[in-house]
């Protein structure tokens, strides 16, 4: 029986291959062998293959569409069949040509936002320090210098944190 692929995935036919892609990864995820033990969850997850693997493919979705859009609800075994004949079945799709890539992590790459989010982190600093040597300087009283100071140190304790914690990050070994 021809099984409506866009319902298996949680979708209308009007959905993107954005979505589809989307859908795949939060189903596949959630009903694959090895995070879910129900006995159906394997049965699921192979229909979840099948269907981002008709789906994910453009001339297949097209064909797949146009069977759909031309009464597919009435006699489903005849026209599965003959679908079947035309355009073959989902086992063509389980070679290398057709498979799902592998989900890829995304490695983060330095952008010119995180430069200039740097920068003005490091600006913020040296302003800091700077003006807390500057009403040092022109601290008349022993509070007056106290405040400055504690603003000094402030803005050391706040560049010193800043620069560990990126460096920190920076250091980190990418995942692979």
């Amino acid at each position: 029986l021809l099984r409506n692929l866009y319902h298996i995935l949680h979708l209308t036919p009007q959905c993107t291959a954005i979505d589809i892609k989307r859908a795949y990864r939060r189903l596949a995820l959630k009903y694959h062998p090895d995070h879910n033990a129900s006995p159906e969850a394997a049965e699921l997850f192979r229909q979840i293959m099948d269907a981002y693997a008709i789906l994910s493919n453009a001339a297949m979705r097209t064909k797949y569409d146009l069977l759909l859009r031309n009464g597919a609800t009435q006699n489903q075994e005849a026209k599965t069949t003959v679908f079947n004949k035309k355009y073959g079945t989902a086992n063509q799709f389980k070679n290398a040509n057709y498979a799902p890539k592998p989900i890829q992590p995304i490695l983060k790459k330095d952008t010119w936002v995180d430069k200039i989010g740097l920068g003005f982190i490091i600006i913020v600093g040296i302003y800091g320090v700077a003006t807390a040597l500057f009403i040092m300087n022109e601290a008349t009283g022993k509070i007056e210098f106290e405040l400055a100071l504690d603003r000094l140190v402030g803005a050391l304790l706040f560049l010193g944190a800043f620069f560990y914690s990126y460096y920190y990050l920076v250091s980190l070994p990418d995942k692979k």
